[in-house]
C-alpha cells in the first residue's frame, strides 16, 4: 500500500536542516525583530575564536558547543536579515566573511594533530572555499546555493 506523501515534509540536507527548527524557536524571543543581523554576523566571530582556540588546545567538547553556539548566531542573523526585512549589501558581506575567517582558524587550530602537507592542503582548500563565495557578491552576483561555496537557500516548510 502507498502512503501518500506528506508536502510538509522535506527531504533531509544534512545538519543544515536543524537551522529550520531552530528558527521556529527563536521566533519567540520577545523583541528579536530589533536586532541587528550586522551586529550579530559580527557577533558570530567570538565562538569561531573560541571553536579555533579549542581545537588548537584539544577542548574537543569545549570545539563542539562553540561551533553549535556559532551556528545558533549564524541561524538568528538569517531570520533577522530575512523576516525582518533588514537584508543590506554591506550585510550579505558580513554575513559570509565572519565565518569564513573563522572556518580557516579552525583548520589552523588543527594543525598540531596531522602531518603539514595535510594541513596547508586544508587551509588552501577552505581559502580557495571562502575566496570563491566572497567573489560572487563582489561581482554583483546573488549567493549561490550549490557547490561546496553554496550558501543554501531557504525553502519554505
Amino acid at each position: 500500500m502507498n502512503m501518500p506523501l506528506n508536502p510538509r515534509i522535506k527531504p533531509d540536507l544534512g545538519l543544515y536542516q536543524t537551522k529550520y527548527i531552530l528558527r521556529r524557536l527563536l521566533r519567540k524571543i520577545p523583541g528579536v525583530g530589533s536586532l541587528s543581523p550586522n551586529g550579530l554576523s559580527l557577533l558570530a566571530i567570538v565562538p569561531g575564536l573560541l571553536a579555533a582556540w579549542c581545537l588548537y588546545r584539544g577542548y574537543w567538547l569545549g570545539a563542539i558547543l562553540s561551533i553549535a553556539s556559532r551556528m545558533l548566531v549564524n541561524t538568528l542573523d538569517g531570520l533577522v536579515a530575512e523576516e525582518f526585512d533588514k537584508k543590506s549589501n554591506l550585510g550579505s558581506y558580513l554575513n559570509r566573511l565572519p565565518g569564513e575567517l573563522t572556518d580557516i582558524l579552525m583548520a589552523f587550530g588543527l594543525w598540531s594533530y596531522s602531518a603539514w602537507p595535510w594541513n596547508v592542503m586544508l587551509i588552501m582548500l577552505c581559502g580557495w572555499v571562502q575566496i570563491l563565495g566572497i567573489l560572487e557578491l563582489t561581482a554583483g552576483g546573488q549567493p549561490n546555493p550549490w557547490g561546496p561555496v553554496g550558501k543554501p537557500i531557504d525553502l519554505p516548510l
